[in-house]
């Protein structure tokens, strides 16, 4: 049942993600209704999201895992690590979403559908099918510290990218997140949120791992 239930994983996100990025080029991202950038900016925010990075990992490995697990990215995709890693990271999204974003806006239509999508339902979504197909025991929690590596890269990203927006066109500064956002924060502040994200990012993965060797633990009985 591992491939079909990749399959269903696979179309969800893919799903979320085609609807998510309808909504923003289209201009009926209700987010901010009063932004309006060209359809290339609106591109490249589509993908400056780590919710929309962290699905679209989910996609690809459960659509690999479900048309081609033996191909060299369908093997990469599949490696404990890096399974783990991507679950870390959606959910994650689905937790700082869920108790920090959430009461920031009310999506309503379409746009509640592509929500729900992508924070609701892929987080544990994904969780299951890592919990029931992916290798266990494998891990070591030193294991972590590599998995910290992209959320401090795209933290650096949003960092630079918004000091660029706002260098170039103060007025549209454009930040992904409010807890990244340096115009109201300022920089120290900003850094700070960065470090709590950074310990919370670390504190899930080492949860993670010790699922991992418990659920390999059970298995091995």
């Amino acid at each position: 049942m591992a491939r079909p239930f990749a399959a269903i994983v696979a179309i969800v996100a893919s799903a979320a993600l085609i609807l998510q990025l309808w909504l923003i080029v289209s201009g009926n991202n209700i987010a901010n209704p009063d932004y309006h950038p060209t359809m290339l900016t609106s591109i490249v925010n589509f993908f400056s999201y780590f919710t929309i990075l962290s699905n679209i990992f989910c996609a690809l490995v459960t659509g690999f895992a479900a048309l081609a697990p033996r191909s060299s990215w369908g093997r990469f995709f599949a490696e404990p690590r890096v399974a783990t890693a991507i679950a870390l990271y959606i959910g994650v999204t689905g937790l700082i979403y869920f108790f920090v974003l959430r009461h920031l806006w009310k999506p309503v239509g379409l746009q509640f559908v592509a929500d729900a999508g992508l924070h609701y339902v892929m987080p544990p979504l994904f969780f299951l099918y890592w919990l029931a197909v992916v290798p266990k025991k494998t891990l070591r929690f030193p294991d972590v510290l590599p998995m910290l590596i992209f959320p401090l890269a795209y933290g650096a990203y949003a960092l630079v990218r918004g000091a660029i927006t706002m260098a170039v066109y103060p007025a549209a500064a454009w930040y992904p997140y409010p807890f990244l956002s340096v115009p109201e924060l300022g920089y120290p502040r900003t850094l700070l949120n960065m470090l709590g994200m950074t310990i919370l990012f670390a504190i899930v993965g080492l949860l993670l791992i010790a699922i991992d060797r418990l659920a390999g633990r059970a298995q091995a009985r």
